[in-house]
């Protein structure tokens, strides 16, 4: 699960950056899901950028409501951030991996069969 290898902080810091001015440009002008936009269907991570807006307004179940995985986004960061090493012990690391991608698939098949 060694999917990041990179070893500079300032690499890292301005990746995130890009990223996150990326996405925020994206989700005020006209949504940031791409996923969403060609196949007009929503993707499991949808709502999670809104979920965070809202999160920052102390909305915690609007934030739960636009996608209860909105709490998953700082652990993969970190997960990006410490190499693919969250706990130390790979076994740990491959089962918080594991529940966050059935959280996702779950949400997903929600949006898509129920809502």
């Amino acid at each position: 699960f060694k999917i990041f290898k990179v070893k500079s902080p300032i690499i890292k810091i301005c990746s995130t950056l890009i990223y996150v001015t990326v996405v925020l440009f994206l989700h005020f002008n006209g949504g940031a899901c791409l996923y969403n936009r060609f196949l007009q269907i929503e993707c499991p991570g949808c709502g999670v950028t809104t979920a965070y807006l809202v999160l920052l307004k102390l909305d915690i179940l609007e934030a739960f409501r636009q996608n209860f995985m909105f709490w998953s986004a700082p652990i993969l960061y970190l997960y990006f951030w410490f190499d693919g090493k969250l706990t130390g012990k790979k076994l740990l690391d491959i089962l918080i991996l594991m529940v966050i991608l059935f959280g996702f698939l779950l949400k997903w098949l929600i949006t898509f069969f129920i809502i």
